[in-house]
Order: structure tokens, then sequence, then C-alpha cells
């Protein structure tokens, strides 16, 4: 399916234009593996007991990224909004993001699954009702769904409008933002997070914390906590 590829590839470009750039790795280690990490392990301890889950129940296209810390999972959800059909679909993916997440160990608390509709899927009340649930159902990991226009002129902005909804949306640290830019970005960032009693001001400190990439968990969590201390 060429959506699941430009997907991709719009995923890579974004990554690369970040500021700093995001690593981007294809296909990690046992993310496309037919069976669970402890299966393969059983089978080369010469301990087989045959797989869990047979090999026509698994998706034939999927893309595998790592990007940043996070994995990602690519698949289609098929050309059909009916249940026979689109449910299919989407138990393969799970079933894969399963085996993915039994090989990632602690890297699989970051894998996402995005999930591609057909051309034209955009706007269908069918696919939007489709979408909402899935979205709300973060079995296995949580989902997120692209359903592309039908015109392929218009799939970049697509794309774009997709990407914005994902961990991929840093409008502060886009390449070519002079220090201007940067600082009207996070403060109309800041305005939308701030409520109650978080404040516009914590809400940037928080921004400038969660725009690096280069923290350790431990370390960016008291961070955070720092920045919502008083000022002394």
């Amino acid at each position: 399916m060429d959506e699941i590829r430009q997907l991709a590839s719009a995923i890579r470009e974004r990554a690369a234009a970040l500021v700093p750039p995001l690593p981007v790795i294809e296909s990690p280690l046992g993310m496309l593996a037919r069976r669970l990490w402890a299966e393969d392990v059983a089978e080369r301890l010469g301990d087989a007991q045959g797989s869990s889950t047979e090999e026509e129940a698994l998706p034939d296209d999927v893309v595998a990224l790592g990007v940043g810390y996070h994995r990602l999972l690519i698949g289609s959800l098929g050309d059909s909004p009916s249940p026979d059909h689109f449910l299919v679909h989407l138990q393969r993916l799970q079933d894969q993001a399963a085996i993915a997440w039994s090989w990632l160990g602690g890297e699989g608390e970051d894998l996402l699954l995005f999930l591609v509709g057909p051309p034209g899927s955009v706007g269908n009340p069918a696919w939007e009702r489709i979408r909402a649930e899935i979205e709300r159902n973060e079995q296995v990991c949580r989902k997120l769904i692209w359903l592309p226009s039908a015109a392929e002129a218009e799939r970049g902005e697509s794309v774009k409008r997709f990407l914005a909804r994902t961990f991929l949306a840093y409008p502060w640290l886009e390449s070519g933002a002079g220090a201007q830019g940067v600082l009207d970005r996070l403060s109309v960032q800041a305005k939308s997070l701030a409520s109650g009693d978080f404040t516009e001001a914590e809400a940037v400190r928080w921004l400038k914390i969660l725009g690096r990439d280069n923290w350790e968990t431990a370390d960016m969590a008291a961070e955070l906590v720092k920045a919502l201390e008083p000022a002394s």
C-alpha cells in the first residue's frame, strides 16, 4: 500500500527537519519478527513449543521504525469500513505489535501503532467513527489513524495534519525558525496549555524542558517537577 510508505517517508523527513534531528532506525530488531521473543529463545535452546500466532494471522505489509526513543509500526486498515474487513487488519496489526513489544523490553513502553485508512477516507462518517473508536482503544499500545485525502496532490498536507497529532509535532523546533519565531511559538503553545493552576509561565518552562532530546527519563521528570516550584 503506497500510503504506508508515504507516511513512513514523511516521518523520516519530519524527524530529520527537527532541531536537533531525531535519529531514525529502520526495522529495529524484533519489531517485524513472526513470533514472540520467548518463543524464539525457546527454539534456539532446543525447547520449541511452536508459535502462539499463526503466520497468516500477521500483517503482510507493515513498516517498522525507531524515531528517537519511540518505536513505530505502520500498517493498513484495509479499504472497507465494514467491521468484517477492517477488524481483521486491526487484529493482525495488534498481534504484530504484541510480538514487537515482547522483543523491545523496556522500549516497548514507547511503542506506537500508526494505522492508515484508504484514500478518500478522511471526512467519511464511517471511517471517522472507526478512527475515534480505535484511537480510544489502547490495547497492546497507543494507536493513531491517518485517513488520507482522495486526491494525491492533497496527501502532503493530509500527512502534515496527521503528524501534528503525534510526538513529531514540535513547531517551535523546526529548522529555520529564528529566535523570535521560537519565542512566539512557545507563547502560543503555552497559552493553549495554561489552565487552572497551571500558569502560562509554567507551561513555557515545561515546553522548553520537553523540547530537549538528551534527557534521561528520571532527570526530565525531576526538572518538570522543579519547573512547577515557585521562583525564589
